[in-house]
């Protein structure tokens, strides 16, 4: 994993003078929009490559796919610098909720993004989701993530952001995640407006029992970091 940061870091620095004004940010964006899937998949079958309501191609396992350093540049040599970004709370709710083992709960925010004042969110950049929840078996909650754009769009099957998966080794009972940010970049570029949905699920697993009961704290809100910028690849 140090070995592809570092090629990552190294590719960077080395097409960077293709344009000098660009910023961090920038960098991102290209990162997104240049990368490629090539043969990239899921041995397992069990992680797909998806489109999200961008129509940016990603996975789960291997995010947008395999950097390319020509694109990059060609991208970089005429790009204007992003504008400024903004962070918006979409929502709350503090509402506990209990449930056992294979089975779930949903949560819902309607947000309009702060459509018509001046820091108006249009495009999405980083999204996190803070969740508070408690189990017996914490390796066995898998959160998930839904945005407007994948749930109205008649052409697209309705996508779930993975923000928290199974993890069999997780064995901790006392303190679970409270307030805990999860992040993703799966909603890169989407309009953050309409309904997002939080689910949150005890997937029978390791030391999984009928019995076992959790609770979840439904605050959580999401923050974006966004620009009022057209992102397409």
């Amino acid at each position: 994993m140090d070995y592809v940061y570092d090629n990552s870091c190294d590719l960077i620095l080395k097409f960077s003078p293709a344009n000098r004004n660009i910023t961090w940010r920038d960098m991102q964006h290209l990162t997104v929009l240049s990368s490629k899937r090539n043969r990239l998949f899921d041995p397992y079958l069990k992680h797909f490559w998806q489109y999200n309501g961008a129509g940016l191609e990603f996975n789960h396992l291997f995010g947008y796919g395999v950097l390319d350093a020509g694109a990059m540049v060609l991208m970089a040599r005429n790009r204007k610098p992003l504008p400024e970004c903004f962070h918006r709370t979409a929502g709350s709710i503090v509402k506990k909720m209990s449930f056992g083992t294979n089975e779930r709960i949903t949560m819902t925010i309607d947000t309009d993004a702060c459509q018509g004042s001046p820091n108006e969110v249009n495009y999405l950049g980083h999204l996190q989701a803070f969740a508070t929840v408690k189990s017996t078996y914490r390796g066995n909650i898998a959160i998930h993530l839904t945005s407007p754009m994948n749930t109205t769009r008649s052409f697209v099957q309705i996508l779930l952001s993975m923000i928290l998966s199974q993890r069999p080794n997780d064995d901790v009972h006392k303190n679970g995640f409270t307030c805990w940010p999860f992040m993703t970049t799966h909603t890169w570029a989407e309009e953050p407006r309409g309904r997002w949905t939080l689910r949150v699920e005890n997937v029978p697993g390791k030391n999984s029992a009928n019995d076992e009961i959790c609770s979840a704290s439904g605050h959580w809100f999401c923050t974006g970091h966004v620009t009022p910028l057209t992102t397409t690849r």
